[in-house]
């Protein structure tokens, strides 16, 4: 299965690129740009699928996606802002950092909720500080209603286009903190991705409770820590990560031998991209981190810890309070 939709990544990528260069053949100036990320941007089955978002980011001019600030109609829509629009951005900024991010359709209000003023420029300042350089809100008539309804709501669309020009005018800070280097970084793994359904549910939480430190907040992948992205991390925090290649593996463990911080949510690494073992450079002794209760292990110059999954934004934010310390 694994070989499959590995198979099935290269074969779309090689043709995506074909097509970009193709494009390229008749325009050499002509930016192109794909959709490489939907809405479920965190479905495992996309992998099986042909859906490699980074290796489709960099073969694109432009990073591509089709987000939701909002939990559609759920009880998290305000919070969604943040795991369902900043997180993205950050995520495709991770996937290639020299391409802009662009959002031809953005979800931003729908006939479900009263939406605030506020929160709709709160959202639009969340994607564009996070990465994002451009986008168009999707407003469509389809058979459940107005998915957009910026033309329905006269406040939220006074509130959009305000925030509009206030972004339009304050182009270089926004740059500022989109290009500021990020002292702790989540690792995004595609093999994890594959064999851990976990992964991506517990990377969005993680996400969340470290949004709140009082530091910037990125992503590694597995193909930029063998591009040696970890030499710019104090904090590296692994999400229910089960699987990772293996010199994936050996490069983590140089960067915490270096004195590097890893924290493990769940999953502990234990498994290669062929499903077989990885020997045990994770495993940790009896120890306990200040008082916490969080067990922790020494490795060289640097320190693991390991928390159970499943915790709530406030533990985890106090918990990456205490590692940045």
């Amino acid at each position: 299965w694994y070989d499959r939709g590995v198979f099935n990544q290269k074969l779309f990528t090689d043709w995506t690129t074909w097509l970009v260069q193709r494009a390229h053949g008749k325009d050499p100036a002509l930016l192109c740009t794909g959709y490489p990320s939907l809405l479920s941007w965190d479905d495992s089955s996309d992998f099986s699928a042909g859906v490699d978002m980074e290796a489709l980011c960099r073969a694109f001019d432009v990073n591509g996606c089709d987000t939701a600030a909002l939990d559609y109609g759920g009880e998290r829509w305000a919070m969604s802002s943040i795991t369902g629009f900043a997180m993205l951005q950050d995520l495709l900024q991770a996937f290639s950092p020299d391409h802009p991010n662009y959002d031809p359709e953005l979800h931003l209000v729908n006939l479900k909720q009263p939406y605030p003023a506020a929160y709709v420029r709160a959202a639009l300042w969340q994607g564009f500080l996070h990465g994002l350089s451009a986008a168009s809100c999707w407003v469509y008539q389809r058979s459940e209603g107005i998915d957009s309804m910026l033309t329905f709501q006269p406040r939220v669309m006074e509130e959009y286009l305000r925030t509009g020009l206030d972004l339009r005018r304050l182009v270089e800070p926004v740059r500022a903190f989109q290009r500021a280097p990020a002292s702790a970084a989540l690792l995004y793994s595609l093999t994890s991705v594959a064999y851990r359904s976990q992964h991506l549910p517990e990377l969005r939480a993680a996400y969340e409770g470290t949004f709140f430190l009082d530091t910037k907040i990125g992503f590694v992948t597995e193909r930029t820590v063998r591009e040696g992205a970890l030499a710019h991390h104090k904090l590296l925090v692994l999400p229910e990560v089960s699987h990772v290649p293996q010199d994936v593996a050996d490069r983590i463990g140089d960067w915490v031998r270096a004195g590097g911080w890893l924290w493990l949510i769940g999953s502990g690494v234990e498994r290669d991209e062929a499903d077989q073992p990885i020997p045990a450079l994770f495993e940790l002794h009896q120890g306990e981190l200040g008082g916490t209760g969080v067990l922790m292990a020494k490795l060289g110059e640097g320190t693991i810890v390991r928390t159970p999954s499943g915790a709530d934004a406030e533990t985890t934010r106090r918990l990456g309070d205490i590692l940045l310390t």
